[in-house]
């Protein structure tokens, strides 16, 4: 009976949101930011075509940038190529947005895209010491 108890309590533990682990994750990781760059981006800078030597595919390639240096700056938007170029009205080309049926990202997009670069370009919500502490918990649990 006992044990019964215990699965229960800790099954309900486990399916609680921790509030600490919320508040420690960024509102926007690459996870947010690379399908958009995907549908967005990736006619010109991706698998088969990367103009100008830049792909845009993963957070790694963006900061390795391409001929004219890397496409974000992690913490400054404003001096993300990527950024300039858009709000410049650069990318995309028109002729792009006819042959490769490209279409410019709308302004929620640039936005999401400003927020990730200022919060220093998150690679993902990685878990907080809680959550890998649960995880650990969980593991001695299952093994006994």
């Amino acid at each position: 009976m006992t044990s019964r108890w215990c699965v229960l309590l800790f099954s309900a533990w486990m399916l609680c949101p921790s509030t600490a682990s919320a508040a420690e994750r960024p509102a926007v990781t690459q996870h947010d930011i690379v399908p958009l760059m995907m549908l967005r981006c990736t006619a010109c800078h991706g698998p088969r075509k990367q103009e100008s030597k830049l792909d845009l595919r993963t957070c790694g390639s963006m900061l390795r940038g391409g001929k004219s240096g890397p496409a974000i700056v992690p913490g400054k938007p404003a001096e993300s190529l990527v950024l300039k170029k858009i709000h410049a009205g650069k990318i995309p080309l028109r002729l792009k947005v006819v042959t490769a049926s490209v279409k410019p990202m709308e302004p929620r997009e640039i936005a999401l895209l400003t927020k990730w670069i200022e919060l220093g370009a998150p690679k993902n919500n990685s878990p907080s010491p809680v959550n890998r502490i649960e995880w650990n918990v969980f593991k001695i649990f299952l093994s006994h």
